[in-house]
């Protein structure tokens, strides 16, 4: 019997040495990991086969420098590439362009190329949901007129860390509502509505004449033109699995608020002399009314916004607070945001695209009436009668008053 045992465990002992790296996970240091926030991803298949499918890498080093007697570390991007027949090649490839392993799991933001975007942007997403290490909770941008490669290109010599400056721009929203950050898993989520329709947040390069001036000691000046630069453009269209068009910044944050995704922003309107008043918005809300004729055929589609609005600058000579004026302000404000709502429902049912999500709030609320012209909605979408009203209520003044001269 004891020898049974110690052959028992002398066989178990054996097991584990030679199974142990596979029983038991071995964990990876974090200095041997190359830590990535951002990933560019192009398609192109009119390229060679080689070399349709294109991978970029934000990496984030540091250098030695001196400063005087002080040693310093400087830190800066650096931009690797490569190109195969696929996405998974291309990042076997890049596992070899550095002596660090490259590992998707820290990645905050993918940018896709325009040019993958209009051809089949499955083909991209297709490899972002099927990597384990990829995180669903990442965002996701368009990269207009450019490929996503030659966006980080440029911006890796920019002033800041384009990471750094996404993230902002997330914390920022609320000062003005341009865009809704998106998330793998969201994105996913709107390409299996019936509908196929949805928008993706896009960025846009820029040139721009901005400059820093640096002033040290007593007439020590330094001036710095800031060259690479870029913006939040707005929404890209997308129709199943292809760009179809955009929306630029002012319709996008319209798009905002007609469905209700929108945190706040500002309008400027303008008085019978031109100058301008400032107001602050707040507390947006959209709602949908759906009217039926007598044979309960759908007849009209009503959207009414509302929101609530401060004074935030005036440039004018009135009196900004008497109840006159107030209500005049009023009516300008409904009328600015009235023409623009129509302007962007008449792009949308020029290009047939339900972009509002409309038929769902349909099916919701009258789910028997919408079965009936379910099949036919796609098709009927340019035809329907949108209306739009729009109600805005000044609610402070802050105490503005004119300096008497």
């Amino acid at each position: 019997m004891k020898v049974i045992r110690i052959i028992t465990a002398f066989i178990i002992i054996l097991f584990i040495s030679l199974c142990g790296k596979a029983m038991i996970p071995v964990p990876d240091e974090i200095d041997n990991m190359e830590i990535l926030k951002l990933v560019g991803l192009d398609y192109n298949k009119n390229e060679d086969i080689n070399k349709r499918s294109s991978l970029s890498l934000v990496m984030e080093k540091e250098e030695s420098g001196s400063d005087n007697i002080l040693q310093t570390k400087k830190e800066y991007e650096k931009v690797m590439n490569a190109k195969a027949s696929s996405f998974n090649e291309a990042a076997r490839k890049m596992q070899f362009y550095t002596d660090k392993t490259i590992t998707g799991s820290h990645i905050k933001y993918f940018l896709i190329g325009e040019q993958a975007a209009k051809s089949d942007i499955d083909k991209v997403l297709d490899e972002l949901s099927k990597d384990r290490e990829v995180r669903l909770s990442s965002n996701i941008f368009l990269v207009k007129d450019v490929t996503a490669e030659e966006f980080l290109n440029e911006m890796v010599s920019a002033e800041y860390k384009l990471s750094d400056m996404l993230s902002s721009f997330e914390t920022k929203n609320y000062e003005k509502t341009i865009i809704e950050y998106l998330t793998i898993s969201e994105l996913l989520s709107s390409k299996l509505s019936e509908s196929g329709v949805y928008v993706i947040p896009t960025l846009k390069l820029k040139n721009s004449s901005n400059s820093i001036t640096e002033v040290k000691g007593d007439k020590e000046e330094k001036t710095t033109e800031i060259k690479k630069q870029f913006e939040v453009f707005g929404y890209g269209i997308m129709k199943d699995n292809k760009l179809i068009d955009y929306l630029n910044e002012n319709e996008s944050i319209i798009y905002n608020m007609v469905i209700n995704k929108s945190d706040g922003g500002n309008i400027d309107i303008e008085d019978d002399n031109g100058n301008v008043i400032s107001f602050d918005i707040s507390d947006i809300s959209s709602g949908y009314n759906f009217k039926f004729d007598d044979n309960n055929k759908l007849e009209e589609i009503q959207i009414k916004v509302e929101f609530r609005s401060n004074f935030k600058e005036s440039q004018t000579d009135e009196n900004i607070t008497i109840t006159e004026n107030i209500k005049k302000y009023e009516n300008m404000q409904e009328q600015k945001i009235k023409k623009q709502v129509e302007e962007l429902i008449e792009k949308s049912q020029r290009l047939n695209l339900d972009i509002f999500n409309i038929g769902k709030k349909f099916e919701l609320k009258h789910p028997y009436k919408f079965r009936k012209i379910k099949s036919e909605w796609e098709n009927k979408y340019k035809e329907l009668k949108i209306t739009v009203k729009v109600n805005a209520s000044i609610d402070r003044t802050y105490d503005i008053i004119k300096i008497k001269k």
